[in-house]
């Protein structure tokens, strides 16, 4: 079943929700290499791992931002 959403777009409006997906999604895993580098800081050198919630936040959001790139790319293949 496709989205109802997705398909009320045009195709420009799609690549253009695709292009923006894809930078927050990099976003997001930068954030989250920079919280694991804190944390490992944070262990070796402070000795407390209070930062481990941040990742674990983030990667939700992630994996849901994963999932719509993929249903968009696919809205987008079945238009061409």
């Amino acid at each position: 079943m496709k989205n109802p959403k997705l398909t009320g777009l045009s195709l420009e409006e799609l690549e253009k929700k695709h292009k923006n997906l894809k930078l927050v999604a990099v976003l997001l895993v930068s954030i989250i290499i920079l919280f694991s580098v804190l944390i490992a800081f944070s262990v070796i050198e402070l000795e407390s791992s209070y930062l481990y919630i941040f990742p674990v936040v983030f990667i939700p959001n992630l994996l849901i931002n994963f999932l719509m790139i993929k249903k968009i790319r696919t809205e987008i293949e079945s238009r061409k």
